[in-house]
């Protein structure tokens, strides 16, 4: 067999696996796969940076709901793959990781470009086929569910000519199997988690909670406004529990970003949850059991809904953040009124827990909501995004200025897009989120960054934003692509932060 054989199988796993496009980041080791690419069907996307690259097939698999390929030469560039990896394997996506490799003969010798590849992934693949031109068996395990990895050894020459070959592909479909629910099982008196439900759910999600009078805490994700429904506030939960009108949670969709969340390990272990998701993972250490969104409505519920006054605290909300307009969670209510429309990416850290914090001023309707919480790491998210973005008409990207900087090569990736992107950065000179945990500096990451060169860089516009009226300009702007940085007042955050837990104290 030769290598032409060899990519000849991997494209035949591909089109069997439904893949229609690759993003590939040529190198000398992965030529025999770039070059045999013409003549396939495949849409091919290129790109020199291997995490962006990786990052933006993300963005591509939640836009088309298909497997997207990425391939890479030999060496570090496969590490460079890792983090998206991770990420992939806990958003339930079906990324298709090729590495080409030098033969197997290299290993542990220390030549270059040979570190080991095979299984470097481990339990974040379904399954890793490390080829060569000795290879026989041509099975693949494959789960629709979780990344796959293709390890390719070339030897020298790379580019040669297919011979008379057998060995079929064969694909083994591999599926993630989670609990049955057990009728059985009363539910009594609980909160409704709602986070990252699919949008074929969220109708019916909605009617069930309303069916059963709940109380609901939305999330961004979830793609639920609140709108019609008994919404609480987070730092309501506690006072909730403690007078034990809360009784059980139900979780719905993806793990969810509120803190609360995490206290169910602590001080809130003695509440049942139940785990109602697309995907397998309970986000608990304990309450493990998770069953399909299907089951959900067949669920009945001893529910004695309490009296809960969330109006009139979200209305005293509504005047701290009135009064400090130039807080970072006034620019997101803002935002949320007047400029994001339905389509919305939002990053990790700050933004997204900023996000819901205010959904009780602010609430949206029609939502297409999207952020990386697999893994909830801040790098990628702008090729992410962009990935997510291309088919769409007009979309907006709120991102941290962290989160930006470990994201600087993505604009590329834009290059020929004919569409609206409008990315914002919240800069807040960097780390507040950890001042907010921690209460001390040196956990903070300070910077003092501004991003108008960056955005000139990629033929971005660029547009800074101090008040509210800056952004007038895009309101009705036809420009493609924009970077918004709006610079955030870091005292009236604080003091938002300050004045609001002695409200929720009261």
């Amino acid at each position: 067999m030769t290598n032409a054989n060899l990519v000849d199988h991997l494209f035949q796993c591909l089109h069997q696996l439904n893949v229609a496009e690759v993003v590939v980041c040529a190198g000398a080791r992965n030529f025999p796969i770039v070059h045999h690419l013409e003549g396939q069907s495949f849409k091919v996307i290129s790109y020199f940076e291997e995490r962006s690259a990786s990052f933006y097939a993300l963005g591509r698999m939640r836009a088309t709901h298909r497997p997207v390929a990425v391939v890479v030469t030999s060496g570090t560039a496969v590490s460079e793959l890792y983090s998206a990896v991770i990420e992939s394997y806990y958003q339930g996506l079906p990324l298709i990781v090729i590495t080409a490799d030098r033969p197997k003969s290299y290993r542990g010798t220390g030549a270059p470009q040979a570190i080991q590849q095979a299984n470097l992934f481990q339990n974040y693949v379904s399954d890793c086929l490390d080829w060569d031109i000795y290879t026989t068996n041509f099975e693949v395990q494959y789960n629709s569910q979780q990344p796959l990895h293709f390890n390719i050894c070339f030897d020298e020459p790379l580019l040669d000519e297919k011979t008379n070959q057998s060995s079929p592909v064969q694909i083994q479909n591999l599926e993630n199997k989670m609990a049955n629910w057990h009728s059985d099982i009363a539910i009594k008196n609980p909160l409704v988690i709602l986070s990252d439900i699919p949008t074929q759910h969220r109708q019916a999600v909605q009617c069930w909670i309303e069916k059963n009078n709940l109380y609901v805490y939305p999330e961004f994700l979830s793609g639920i406004s609140g709108a019609g429904l008994n919404c609480i506030h987070e730092a309501e939960i506690d006072q909730y529990i403690k007078k034990n009108q809360i009784q059980s949670i139900v979780r719905i969709g993806g793990i969810p970003t509120l803190r609360m969340w995490r206290d169910l390990e602590g001080k809130y272990k003695h509440l049942p949850v139940y785990h109602f998701s697309q995907r397998p993972f309970s986000g608990l250490s304990q309450q493990r059991d998770v069953y399909p969104i299907e089951t959900l409505f067949n669920v009945s519920v001893d529910s004695a809904l309490p009296i809960i006054h969330s109006a009139e605290k979200f209305n005293q909300l509504k005047a701290i953040l009135q009064k400090y307009p130039k807080s970072e969670q006034s620019w997101m209510t803002y935002l949320r009124q007047n400029i994001l429309n339905q389509n919305v990416y939002i990053g990790n850290s700050l933004p997204i827990r900023i996000w819901d914090f205010v959904t009780g001023v602010c609430q949206s309707s029609h939502l297409n909501p999207y952020a990386n919480r697999g893994a909830n790491g801040i790098d990628g998210q702008v090729s992410t995004y962009l990935g997510w973005a291309q088919d769409l008409s007009e979309s907006w990207c709120v991102l941290g200025d962290l989160t930006t900087l470990y994201d600087l090569a993505a604009l590329g990736l834009a290059t020929n897009f004919d569409s609206q992107c409008r990315i914002v950065i919240m800069n807040n000179s960097g780390g507040q989120i950890f001042n907010r945990i921690f209460g001390n500096e040196k956990y903070l990451n300070p910077q003092n960054v501004q991003f108008k060169y960056w955005a000139q860089m990629w033929g971005w516009e660029y547009l800074a934003v101090h008040q509210p009226e800056d952004l007038e300009p895009i309101k009705n702007s036809h420009l493609k692509k924009v970077v918004i940085e709006i610079f955030i007042d870091k005292n009236q955050t604080q003091s938002v932060w300050m004045e609001c837990d002695q409200l929720w104290k009261k």
